[in-house]
């Protein structure tokens, strides 16, 4: 019976964690760029989240999705910064002037599934998993119609359950996107 205990915790706190994570879907970079070496600002433009598709709990009240529409753009914005800056680059919000040197980094978010909030509390491992899609685009400050990198992006939720799967699973997935993309700005993977 001691032995059982402590297994059962583990157990239960594996579940309750589980993973989430971004992936990259697809990247088509320019020919011999090397964005870690790019010298210059970063601007961060806040995603338009205006014409995503919002599917799972609660994507038929108006309301809900107004207010995470609204919430979106300055997660990823504000996650994004502050992991550039933490990794030593400059970034900023974009406001619309770039006035140095730099990359540009513009997204529209696609696709808000919020899956089943009671299956991944209840079951975990990937049930009712949510998540946040986005095409990533980043350009030169000198040359803003074409894009020097573009991304296809997913945040989701993965085996999360328990707490931390039915908590802020909007704020979770679309910070997962911002790191993403920060790592990918930076060179790493």
């Amino acid at each position: 019976m001691k032995r059982i205990i402590p297994l059962l915790s583990m157990v239960f706190a594996i579940v309750l964690t589980g993973c989430a994570t971004a992936v990259i879907h697809q990247a088509q970079v320019s020919s011999g760029l090397n964005l870690a070496a790019e010298s210059g600002t970063i601007y961060v433009k806040d995603f338009d989240a205006s014409r995503a598709v919002f599917k799972g709990d609660y994507s038929d009240v108006a309301e809900k999705v107004a207010a995470q529409r609204a919430r979106l753009p300055g997660v990823i914005t504000k996650e994004m910064i502050d992991y550039l800056a933490k990794n030593g680059r400059r970034a900023v919000r974009y406001d619309g002037g770039a006035s140095s040197a730099g990359l540009i980094v513009d997204g529209v978010v696609t696709e808000v599934d919020a899956g089943s909030g009671a299956a991944r509390f209840w079951v975990g491992m990937g049930a009712g998993s949510s998540r946040v899609k986005a095409n990533v685009r980043v350009y030169r400050t000198s040359n803003t119609s074409t894009p020097i990198a573009a991304l296809e992006i997913e945040g989701h939720s993965g085996g999360r359950g328990g707490l931390t799967g039915y908590a802020d699973w909007i704020g979770t997935n679309s910070k997962d996107i911002a790191l993403k993309v920060g790592k990918f700005l930076c060179g790493k993977k």
